[in-house]
């Protein structure tokens, strides 16, 4: 398990100090659906990591509580190195 907490400090890590960040006047735009020639592609293997403002905006655009949206599609990994939680999509 220690590996695995240790990979997870690395990644961590990494992301805060050569992650892009967005300025205040940046936009995203964005659109998937089935409709989309992709769909599905881009992300089937993916952990998105959520900020606390994502998964509220997220769980009211499904009509679901915050308990019932992370249960059903987020997973939280536990490491008591970290000092606040990480939550992935």
């Amino acid at each position: 398990m220690q590996n695995a907490d240790q990979a997870l400090d690395s990644f961590k890590e990494q992301v805060l100090k050569e992650g892009p960040r967005l300025g205040l006047g940046d936009t995203i735009h964005f659109k998937c659906g089935p409709g989309v020639a992709c769909f599905n592609r881009c992300c089937h293997d993916v952990n998105i990591l959520l900020t606390p403002y994502d998964i509220i905006r997220l769980k009211k655009a499904v009509g679901m509580s915050s308990e019932d949206f992370l249960d059903r599609y987020c997973v939280i990994p536990f490491s008591r190195k970290l000092k606040y939680p990480i939550v992935l999509l």
